[in-house]
């Protein structure tokens, strides 16, 4: 039969591996979900495979041999009618040569599974949908081109990069007994439990701990624990790894795995032995226990899923076609075959195009699914305020004074113990007005005096930290900021292949392509009209970023690359050449776009003459000198101007040669009383003055000197007088970030840094709003575990004071008051971790009745059906102050139940600018108004208590007390959760849920 056909085991084998049904036993993301519904794909997948492969072949080989048999029959009754032996008659004998080499429908069958075999294998690795290399000659891809110029193209370019979170996460996975054992395996003792599981915890590395990042001489990598290599609780097993340095070396995780299964099997208990060395074996390696399985995809994990695609099936629908018409149809043959020999082929195209396509709608789904989850709005889950105590009401200092966790911040970033006048009392705090406070260490109602206390919150921030993958923090980002930023200032990767950057094996310049340019294009649209893009990259990846740019923008808006030159001397163990440049690129909103002239302090030896009002200025020569000074370059500007005692003067230079004056005529007459005749041994000439207060600015140039821009030593430097056992060897020096402040914007710009790193850009703000008093913002985006530890812990250093030395504060000479909000936010990885697939009764009993809706429900809808109250759930929205998920919490993935900040992230979906927020007995209120100031809104947010009567009297109260009347104009929307029965008038009340839904999802499809 077909099912046990090779080719048809094999195909079965790779759409395990596409579905991820090979990994059934895993309970953690999208592996989790898929399980929930294992079975009925696996059972949709088999059943739809053969019966249609059969169904298609079947009509073909029942038509082709009844007509041949037809024929036959036909055939060997004219040859007896004609008197003549059928077995001699050339007719019957070519028909029945036919009838013997006709196809059998087996062998077919076979064909078309190893057709959809080789195709589907074409495009996945390693959980990723890509287009694999491919060597063989006339094989080679169709690339949609539309006659430009210059196309750029490479091999992911049509997939999202997802691979940008550090956060490990922890992998779980479910074992039972499968029945008796097998040769070789060991067998459970009867009454033992049917399910038990397994979970590799991660314990923190010390990546985190000793706020390093590799240098490539050492490799992060999977080892056990050796304090604790296991702990077991109740019926689940946890085995404790640590994500460490190790010397590099090669093959190093594979020794490191085979070094945890010998220490595994010498300590853990009998039982648990039993069943992590129960065999799963696999052709390759029949021996295969369970543990080393597991093992093996646990430490492989952070190399697979980089990718997710943007259009899945459209793109496996095209490349179909292309296959069919080129591997299965052969058009350059199909005209010399037989009418039957050309139907044969037919059949084959059919069937693997009717096998194919509903395996490409469910890959579909499932990838679409993905992209949805990536691409929707993520929550905020913690918010926090970070603010000088001149900014804080004296009212709350009490609180403050006995606040034991900022203390113990503060003396272990400040050492405030040994200051001579350190004292824990309000007096102390009120002496000392650049400490700062951060809300994390106090509770709600503190954090609510603190904010009500604002009169204009928008205004009174001055930055924001924001914790996440810069893809989906610039996502939430756009609404409030689209058109509103001056510049964006950024140090990305390097893709230097030493741990910067994670890239798929034999896709790393791909990788990174597909990382920068969805970013880029998203940075892009939150650009002013003046607005540009600054990027500091080296020769690795500076051309392809270039040419992709400029396949984004077009080349006008691609301007001049700058050349910065990072080290004040070479390095003397550089094996090829000491770089001595990196690259900072420009991108402009504007294609007439130009930078600001470079303000500079004059050299006033340059100027050594004093006028009568005491500026500066020096004598340059009226006649031209150097490049086009001659009188054939400009012959208008060689004339006659009389001096003072009646010589006539023409720009003759020293050599006798005829020059020309730098002045028209015109601008001669007019100007005749500024001119200065001295004589410098060439008798009386006419001189100009160039006065110093009028050289103060200079065009920007596209090569800057590490004297003016600093090194990458002076950053390290700078980052170590802050925090002194800090390894990161990416930071850029403060006044290199500075400069391109001052060429980008003026003194009240706002900047984003999409790659913020340790903080440069923050740091580069602060510096400059001391050095001219300006109100310059920021906006830092950085994802790794180092963000609270460094960036965080420099920015608030740095407020405190501009100097540092050794971890310890000098004494600050221009001290400032500041205040920026921190918010992290969901990851893509809490996404799936979060996820539920529920089905109620009443759905399940229309799928068992209707089996012709279940495969289209099957195909097409399961996910997003069964999965949208875990993703939002609206019912929640009754209670929004206890809307929960469980979030990883720090780099080893630990997940807890986390209240998620319904109020802040809304407030980020609406664009609103935050004005004021109160804060109620019950209630929270936000008012504010659109990006564009031209709407005034407020947001109610409430505990529906449950009975609809009483809540809605509580806010028919509740608006009375604060006095709101819909029916008014005050407001020109007011957004509310929950059911109500005011009366609306002006059609100004809308539901929170319907919008908050509509604006998270939106863009997702």
């Amino acid at each position: 039969m077909a099912s046990e056909s090779p080719q048809l085991a094999k195909l079965k084998t790779k759409l395990a591996e596409l579905f991820e049904l090979d990994k059934a036993d895993l309970d953690f993301g999208i592996y989790r979900v898929l399980r929930q519904r294992h079975e009925e794909i696996s059972s949709f997948l088999e059943g739809k495979l053969t019966s249609v492969v059969e169904e298609t072949l079947a009509a073909f080989a029942e038509t082709d041999t009844t007509q041949l048999r037809t024929d036959l029959k036909k055939a060997e009754e004219a040859a007896k009618e004609a008197g003549i032996s059928p077995d001699d008659s050339p007719k019957v004998r070519e028909i029945r040569e036919k009838l013997e080499q006709a196809p059998d429908s087996s062998e077919i069958e076979e064909e078309v599974y190893s057709h959809l075999l080789t195709f589907f294998s074409r495009y996945y690795d390693g959980g990723d949908f890509i287009s694999q290399r491919r060597h063989k000659k006339g094989d080679s891809y169709a690339i949609p081109y539309d006659g430009e110029e210059v196309k750029l193209v490479w091999a992911n370019m049509d997939q999202y990069y997802i691979k940008s979170s550090e956060l490990l996460r922890d992998y779980q996975f479910r074992w039972k007994p499968s029945g008796e054992a097998r040769d070789g395996e060991l067998a459970l003792e009867d009454g033992e439990e049917d399910e038990v599981i397994v979970k590799f915890l991660l314990v923190e590395g010390d990546t985190e701990k000793d706020n390093r990042k590799s240098t490539g001489k050492t490799t992060r990598a999977f080892a056990l624990d050796p304090d604790k290599p296991y702990l077991v609780k109740d019926q689940t097993l946890f085995i404790r790894f640590s994500y460490r340095e190790h010397p590099t070396k090669t093959n190093l995780q594979t020794h490191l795995n085979t070094d945890t299964v010998k220490t595994l099997a010498d300590q853990l208990p009998e039982d648990w032995k039993k069943r992590l060395f129960a065999k799963a074996p696999t052709d390759k390696n029949p021996n295969r226990t369970v543990l080393e399985k597991h093992l093996s995809s646990y430490t492989a994990k952070y190399q697979f899923d980089y990718f997710i695609h943007k259009d899945l099936g459209g793109f496996l629908r095209r490349e179909l076609d292309f296959y069919l018409k080129n591997e299965v149809l052969h058009l350059d043959d199909i005209e010399s075959e037989t009418a039957s020999r050309a139907e044969e082929f037919l059949s084959r195209l059919r069937a693997v195009r009717r096998v194919a396509t509903p395996i490409i709608e469910m890959l579909e789904q499932l990838e679409d699914f993905q992209k949805k989850l990536w691409l929707k709005k993520k929550f905020v889950v913690e918010t926090r305020y970070v603010m000088t105590l001149d900014r804080v009401p004296e009212e709350l200092f009490p609180q403050i004074v006995e606040c034991d966790g900022q203390w113990e911040e503060w003396e272990e970033q400040l050492v405030l113990s040994e200051t001579p006048e350190f004292d824990r009392s309000v007096n102390f705090l009120i002496q000392h007005p650049t400490l700062t406070l951060d809300t994390k260490h106090f509770d709600r109602e503190f954090f609510a005096a603190l904010l009500q206390s604002f009169s204009d919150v928008h205004q009174e921030l001055q930055g924001y930290a924001i914790n996440s993958d810069n893809s989906a923090a610039l996502d939430l980002v756009a609404p409030p900021f689209m058109s509103q930023i001056d510049a964006v200032l950024t140090d990305p990767p390097y893709n230097t292949g030493a741990g910067d950057f994670a890239y798929k094996d034999s896709y790393r310049s791909s990788s990174w392509l597909s990382m920068i340019s969805d970013r880029l294009q998203k940075a892009f649209t939150l650009l002013k009209q003046s607005g540009s893009i600054w990027v500091t990259l080296d020769d690795r990846e500076a051309s392809n970023f270039l040419s992709v740019a400029k396949q984004i923008f077009g080349r006008p808006l691609v301007k001049n690359a700058v050349a910065w030159e990072k080290v004040y001397s070479p390095r003397m163990d550089a094996k090829v050449f000491s770089g001595s440049w990196d690259h900072v690129l420009v991108i402009s909103r504007d294609e007439e776009w130009s930078p600001n002239r470079i303000e500079i302090d004059p050299d006033l030896t340059q100027f050594p003459h004093e006028d009568e009002n005491g500026r500066n200025y020096r004598s340059d020569p009226l006649r031209k000198w150097g490049k086009g000074s001659l009188r054939e370059d400009r012959p208008t500007m060689f004339f006659e101007i009389e001096g003072p005692d009646g010589t006539k003067v023409l720009p003759i230079k020293p050599d006798g040669t005829e020059g020309r004056w730098r002045w028209q005529k015109s601008t001669v007459d007019a100007r005749y009383e500024e001119l200065d005749w001295l004589d410098k041994g060439h008798g009386l000439q006419p001189y100009v003055r160039q006065y110093a207060d009028a050289s103060r600015t200079r065009p920007v140039e596209t090569l800057w000197r590490e004297d003016e821009c600093g090194s990458t030593h002076e950053s390290q430097e700078e980052l170590k007088s802050i925090i002194p056992r800090v390894n990161f060897g990416s930071v850029k020096p403060t006044r290199l970030f500075r400069k391109m402040m001052r060429a980008s914007a003026r003194e009240d710009g706002v900047f984003v840094d999409l790659f913020a790193g340790t903080g440069t850009t923050a740091a580069a703000v602060l510096s400059e709003n001391r050095s001219d008093c300006g109100n310059r913002k920021y906006l830092v985006v950085e994802h790794g575990h180092y963000f609270e530890r460094i960036l965080v812990r420099r920015i608030k250093g740095l407020i405190f004071s501009e100097k540092w030395s050794s971890g310890l504060p000098r004494k600050t000479e221009s001290p400032i008051s500041h205040a920026f909000k921190i918010i992290r936010l969901e990851s893509y990885e809490d996404c799936l971790n979060n996820l539920v697939l529920q089905r109620d009764d009443a759905q399940q009993r229309q799928l068992n009745d209707h089996h012709e809706i279940k495969d289209g429900y099957m195909l097409r809808y399961f996910l997003d059906v069964e999965s949208q109250d875990s993703l939002l759930n609206t019912s929640m929205f009754r209670r929004p102050f206890d809307y929960q998920l469980d979030i990883a919490t720090s780099s080893a993935g630990e997940t807890v139940p986390t209240k998620v900040d319904l109020v802040e992230t809304f407030n980020w979906l609406l664009g609103l600018k935050v004005r004021h927020i109160d804060f109620p007995k019950g209630f929270v209120t936000v008012s504010g108004t659109d990006r564009e100031e031209e709407q005034q809104i407020l947001i109610i947010w409430r505990n529906l208590e449950g009975e609809d009567a009483e809540d809605h009297e509580a806010l028919t109260k509740f608006l009375a007390k604060i006095q709101v009347n819909p029916a008014d104009t005050e407001y020109d929307a007011i957004y509310l959760n929950g059911p109500h029965t005011l009366d609306d008038p002006h059609n100004k009340i809308r539901l929170t849920e319907e919008h908050f839904h509509r604006l998270m999802f939106e863009g997702t499809e």
